[in-house]
């Protein structure tokens, strides 16, 4: 039986059997009426089959399954299974009867866009479909039926009808099969009983550190049942998905290990094997207590304001933020009902405490400004921002923990584009929110109710009461923000995410060697009119470059063409390493020119006040030689200067 026939049409299998073929796409079976017998063979279907079987004349095999099936069942196949038959006896015309169609039939049918939840098609194990005497008049009602129109000429109706008596059959079928799960109920619990206990053993060790949740395919297969079967059982039993069962299950075990005083919210997350694995990295980078991803370095901005700022309040912003993020806080937050106050990073004493409102509830600015590169006087802003009761929030992207930790200055939250250096590789697009653990909501409890008093939509909850000042801020985000705005971070994004983070602390020492060695190279070109990088001598942000950023600052470089706008968008077009990208901080160069990308949609004085001046050229450096990079600046600064 080494031999594999292809039943790839209709005809094909009614040859086996010496059977009349009345419609190409489409057969019913009645072996009563075969003239030749088929023993001991092995068929791969491309087609549907279906068949009523009155007796058991045969074994029926997938791979080194046996089917389970009686007198009285329906037995399935569908397109791409493969299956032996295994006669008892050589007997010609056995009382089977059934249907056998290609898939073509039901193209562009009702039938063919619902085929697949017909699952016991696809099922790869033991499980027949047994049927009654009642049950069985039904099924030979409907063969008849199709049997009837196969007999007429075939019309423009035909395919729409057989079609839907077909799916009237199918129907019927998926009836038969609930009735079965309800009277096979004993066997089913027991089924479900031991997907319990393969939860319950799988998260008591370190296995969900090392390969995440499991899937709902993972565990069929230790049951030894397949993936469709398992989810219809467990659909059928508990009324959810395996994958929502699962999921809740995770839950459950999180619930449960909240009580243990002894573990904080990440630790426990990170023991469950969900995207938190990777936060809880993050998080110890920076030195902090709990963290959350999430699906871009914007969600990630937004939900650490958004956390604690509602409509009616107000938050201080550094005027020198990366342009989305500027937007993001001037035009639609703005609509929300939260107002926005920008002041330049070099803003004096006493701007910044008129900034101050009794309704502000944070100041925001970023390590190195994008693209600016302004250094966040972080000590300074720290000071301010608690001296007037809010936490001060930095984005971390450029500088990285591995530059520059800001709890360690005085920041209370960090955030990260970790599209950015962390991924490096331009593989996933990701953020990520870090509570340092240190502000004291509950000393300010007037301005933050949404962590100091009952949360109605999770149970009255009282984040600070429950959680602490570790993990209060963290949880809100993702119990409430999370659950109501989405944007999570995807579980192949941050195993993507994860890999980015193993080199890091490597590719940063090379973005900021470049980087300086171009800056220099720059310095002293004749078409550069300026060169604007944090760790060039001589630069306005050097001395605070040094004492917040000893490690180096990063791979991107603000210089500005003596030629104007025209030449800097020229000059892009000229470069051959770099990529030009609105993307940064990757292991490949990028160049930009932001007055007319990034930062388009602000106003010339916006632009001003950002720092964006119109000759401005944006290059992030990447991770090439050093003497390549400076090669093709100088070819493209000579070819605009031709």
């Amino acid at each position: 039986m080494d031999k594999v026939i292809k039943l790839e049409n209709v005809d094909l299998y009614n040859s086996l059997y010496g059977l009349e073929t009345l419609h190409p796409l489409v057969s019913i079976v009645d072996l009563t009426k075969a003239t030749k017998s088929v023993n001991h063979i092995q068929m791969n279907y491309g087609l549907y089959a279906l068949f009523l079987k009155e007796t058991k004349s045969c074994d029926i095999k997938y791979g080194r399954q046996y089917y389970d099936y009686q007198e009285g069942t329906i037995v399935c196949f569908g397109p791409g299974q493969t299956a032996s038959v295994e006669t008892f006896e050589d007997e010609v015309s056995p009382p089977v009867y059934g249907i056998v169609f290609h898939p073509d039939l039901i193209r562009g049918t009702s039938l063919g866009k619902e085929i697949k939840k017909y699952t016991f098609f696809s099922y790869a194990v033991n499980e027949a479909l047994h049927l009654s005497d009642q049950e069985k008049e039904i099924v030979m009602d409907c063969l008849k039926k199709i049997s009837i129109e196969l007999e007429h000429a075939i019309d423009k109706h035909s395919k729409a009808l057989i079609a839907m008596n077909i799916e009237l059959l199918l129907n019927y079928c998926m009836r038969f099969y609930e009735r079965q799960f309800i009277t096979r109920s004993e066997v089913n619990k027991d089924a479900l009983s031991r997907f319990e206990r393969l939860l319950n053993d799988y998260f008591k060790g370190d296995t969900p550190q090392r390969d995440g949740v499991p899937s709902v395919r993972w565990c069929a297969e230790q049951l030894h049942l397949s993936a469709n079967y398992f989810g219809d059982l467990i659909k059928k039993e508990t009324g959810k998905s395996a994958q929502e069962y699962i999921q809740l299950k995770v839950i459950d075990i999180a619930k449960e290990r909240i009580f243990d005083a002894t573990k904080s919210i990440s630790e426990i997350a990170y023991e469950l094997g969900t995207c938190d694995m990777v936060a809880k990295k993050i998080c110890e980078l920076e030195g902090g207590t709990a963290a959350m991803l999430t699906s871009s370095g914007q969600a990630a901005n937004f939900f650490a304001v958004f956390n604690i700022a509602n409509a009616g309040d107000h938050v201080i912003a550094l005027s020198t933020i990366y342009g989305g993020t500027y937007n993001l806080f001037a035009v639609t937050m703005k609509k929300m009902g939260i107002e926005f106050t920008f002041l330049s990073p070099d803003c004096s004493t006493e701007e910044l405490e008129a900034a101050f409102r009794p309704n502000t509830k944070a100041l925001f600015g970023e390590t190195i400004a994008n693209p600016a590169l302004n250094v966040l006087d972080i000590e300074r802003f720290a000071k301010a921002a608690h001296a007037h009761g809010v936490p001060l929030i930095v984005d971390n992207t450029f500088a990285t923990p591995v530059n520059c930790r800001p709890f360690e200055w005085g920041a209370d939250i960090v955030t990260h584009s970790t599209t950015k250096y962390m991924d490096g590789h331009g593989c996933a697009v990701g953020g990520c929110i870090v509570d340092s653990g240190n502000f004291d909501w509950t000393v300010h409890a007037e301005k933050f109710p949404g962590l100091t008093t009952p949360d109605e939509s999770y149970h009255g909850l009282v984040y600070t009461e429950r959680f602490g000042l570790s993990g209060a801020y963290i949880t809100k985000a993702t119990a409430q923000l999370m659950r109501d705005l989405g944007s999570a971070q995807s579980p192949q994004s941050a195993y993507l995410l994860n890999l980015g983070l193993e080199s890091l602390h490597l590719r940063m020492a090379q973005h900021c060697a470049n980087a300086l060695a171009l800056a220099q190279f720059l310095q002293k070109h004749p078409a550069v009119s300026w060169v604007r990088y944090p760790g060039l001598e001589g630069d306005p942000e050097y001395d605070r470059a040094r004492k917040y950023l000893s490690h180096g600052s990063c791979g991107v470089i603000s210089f500005g063409l003596k030629a104007g706008r025209q030449a800097a968008q020229d000059f892009m077009q000229k470069l051959t390493i770099a990529a030009i990208e609105t993307h940064v901080a990757d292991t490949r160069s990028c160049c930009r020119h932001p007055a007319s990308t990034t930062h388009r949609q602000l106003s010339v004085e916006e632009l001003v006040a950002c720092g964006i001046a119109p000759e401005l050229v944006r290059l992030s450096c990447g991770i090439e030689s050093a003497e390549d990079l400076i090669a093709d600046v100088a070819q493209a600064l000579d070819a605009i200067a031709a």
